[in-house]
């Protein structure tokens, strides 16, 4: 990958069932300041499709399967994440689109920063112009 960055995170398994860890303070460079979940998505509908200024995140795969589509201004990766895909950084300054959601998937999304309306660019044009006078 080249704009991603994967977290790994632990997954122990038992008879009781699946316990998926992360300690955000040694895996993930910022702290969180709000999560969301999205879920319910129908397999022909794609969410994010912006871009933002100053947030991080980390994308989660927590049941199902997506399709995620992130862009730096200059070269993108994209990626298949489910239930077993080690968690995704997407850094700052970045274009996301999830999309392909399958077997009713659910995403957790970290976020490094309360939402701001300002920080967000919401089509790849005004994105790429953003990227250009940086």
């Amino acid at each position: 990958m080249n704009v991603l960055k994967s977290i790994e995170i632990q997954n122990i398994r038992d008879d009781r069932g699946n316990l998926l860890v992360c300690e955000i303070s040694k895996q993930i460079k910022f702290t969180a300041k709000r999560f969301y979940v999205i879920s319910d998505v129908p397999e022909d509908v794609s969410r994010g499709n912006h871009g933002h200024k100053t947030l991080e995140q980390i994308i989660i795969c927590l049941e199902g399967s997506f399709e995620l589509f992130v862009h730096d201004g200059l070269k993108f990766d994209v990626i298949t994440l489910n239930n077993k895909s080690p968690a995704c950084y997407v850094p700052a300054g970045c274009w996301r689109e999830l999309r392909a959601f399958k077997n009713r998937s659910i995403c957790l999304v970290l976020a490094s920063e309360p939402f701001d309306s300002n920080d967000y660019m919401n089509s790849f044009e005004e994105f790429i112009e953003w990227k250009n006078s940086v």
